[in-house]
């Protein structure tokens, strides 16, 4: 039975990525916990990690695809606690990350504990926009940066989703960065090359 039980748990890892699994579910209730008062729509969320040796690369750094998670798993977690994946949900519609990008600054190493600060920046049409830093406790240095674009499907527009985040409340739009404005005009230019006109490429913005 043990010998059974060692197998099934050596192909799961093997087949699966079986703690990004166990952690995503860990997120999921610890946010639905939190998410028990209203939150403004700009508000900075700050969630933590430390830097495992399943973490490192061959250089005894947090590898850079490690980096994309915590992002995504910070982002997630936000994005539940302010109640925007109710909204889309109420709403009838959903969203889907449609643009990132990193800026790596300076090397994680092991079981260094970080923290990683969200907050939505700007919106836009049908488009929410996200910078994330991820920052040692020790010296507070922001180790690196991430803008992401969240694009709302099925008709739904920023507007429909803060209304329903905030109880109606208005939201004020903040001030986009230099840094922001031109990282969504890339995006824009990206979107004439050649290979964006042909017709079996659909484009979600």
């Amino acid at each position: 039975m043990l010998l059974v039980a060692s197998a099934f748990i050596f192909l799961a890892y093997v087949l699966f990525d079986v703690n990004y699994y166990i952690r995503g579910i860990v997120t999921l209730f610890i946010a639905q916990i939190m998410c028990t008062r209203r939150r403004h729509s700009s508000e900075e969320i700050v969630t933590y990690g430390i830097c495992l040796p399943s973490d490192l690369d061959m250089f005894c750094h947090m590898n850079n695809a490690r980096y994309l998670r915590e992002f995504e798993f910070a982002r997630s977690f936000s994005l539940i606690i302010m109640g925007m994946f109710k909204a889309c949900r109420e709403l009838k519609g959903t969203g889907v990350l449609s643009a990132v990008s990193v800026r790596y600054r300076r090397s994680i190493s092991l079981f260094q504990v970080f923290r990683v600060r969200s907050k939505i920046v700007y919106w836009k049409d049908k488009d929410f926009y996200m910078e994330q830093h991820i920052e040692t406790i020790h010296d507070s240095f922001v180790r690196a940066v991430c803008l992401s674009r969240l694009s709302m499907l099925n008709g739904l527009h920023v507007h429909d989703v803060l209304n329903k985040m905030s109880g109606g409340m208005n939201s004020p739009l903040p001030e986009p960065s230099e840094d922001l404005l031109l990282w969504i005009d890339s995006n824009q230019t990206s979107k004439k090359e050649p290979y964006y006109q042909e017709k079996n490429v659909r484009m979600l913005t």
